[in-house]
């Protein structure tokens, strides 16, 4: 399931990225690494951007057509 299906407040661990390119390169720095549990805090309407928190840090992620994070839904 890509991350922009999931629903606020879930929480997901990241599978994989459709892509390795720059952003998958620099999101991957900042910690979202493959296997990182992640909440999806809140969507911005639109296909806004998604902010995400791990650990102790909050990151909002604009989801475009080209790049995806896949995750698998935690209960």
């Amino acid at each position: 399931m890509k991350i922009q299906e999931v629903p606020i407040g879930s929480k997901v661990q990241i599978k994989s990225y459709s892509q390795s390119n720059e952003f998958a390169i620099r999101l991957m720095e900042l910690g979202l690494i493959v296997g990182t549990i992640v909440q999806i805090v809140r969507k911005a309407p639109f296909n806004g951007p998604i902010e995400l928190q791990y650990s102790s840090t909050r990151l909002a992620i604009r989801p475009t057509v080209d790049f995806s994070i896949f995750v698998e839904l935690l209960s």
